[in-house]
């Protein structure tokens, strides 16, 4: 019998704890990295979340909605909707986020950065002040 795909499936994309990928990944739904990826790694769905879990690696950039790290990583990552680091996390680069949990214990070697300042830096009003003695 054929089965057709139920519309509340969620397609998880696994990267193994013996598993060293190498490249850039586009994903549209869930990846959980047990293994090491190195690599950039890209979701633009809404729904969509990485999950680098203890003993995990990614080395490279992170854009992707929905960011849960409890492993490494080495690079810059973007989390639209929001980024959560568990205790064991251990992260080299800047966190950008719209919403953000850290653990006790969490390691950050870098700049946090929420999304809603960084959207609107450079788009202020200027004025000029005037000059003393003119």
């Amino acid at each position: 019998m054929a089965r057709g795909k139920s519309s509340q499936q969620t397609s998880i994309t696994l990267i193994s704890e013996k598993t060293k990928m190498e490249g850039n990944l586009v994903f549209a739904e869930q990846l959980c990295v047990l293994g090491e990826v190195s690599g950039n790694l890209n979701a633009d769905e809404p729904s969509a979340e990485l999950t680098v879990s203890e003993g995990g690696r990614v080395s490279g950039e992170v854009r992707v909605p929905k960011v849960v790290i409890s492993g490494r990583l080495d690079g810059n990552v973007y989390a639209s909707e929001y980024l959560k680091l568990s205790k064991s996390a251990v992260v080299s680069g800047d966190l950008h986020y719209r919403s953000i949990e850290v653990a006790v214990g969490a390691q950050v070697d870098g700049r946090l950065v929420p999304m809603e300042a960084e959207s609107s830096a450079g788009k202020g009003t200027v004025r000029a002040l005037p000059i003393e003695g003119k």
